[in-house]
């Protein structure tokens, strides 16, 4: 990815990545594509939540997400 997403370090399944005010963009981009992500902006301002999924999974939420960020 050309331009780095600030997230918060965890062992859990999931990432939190710190969007800031791109958080409720990238959450409807990614869900036009059927790619369902958590919006946890109201425990964590600009945070959206993505859940692991399988690997196929995950490198389709890649891609989406960083043609998504780079239309900034």
């Amino acid at each position: 990815m050309n331009r780095p997403i600030p997230y918060v370090p965890s062992s859990a399944n999931f990432v939190l990545a710190q969007l800031g005010k791109r958080a409720i963009e990238v959450r409807d981009a990614l869900r036009g594509q059927a790619i369902l992500v958590r919006d946890r902006s109201y425990e964590a301002p600009g945070c959206v939540r993505f859940t692991v999924g399988t690997r196929e999974q995950t490198r389709r939420l890649l891609t989406a997400l960083e043609e998504i960020w780079a239309e900034q």
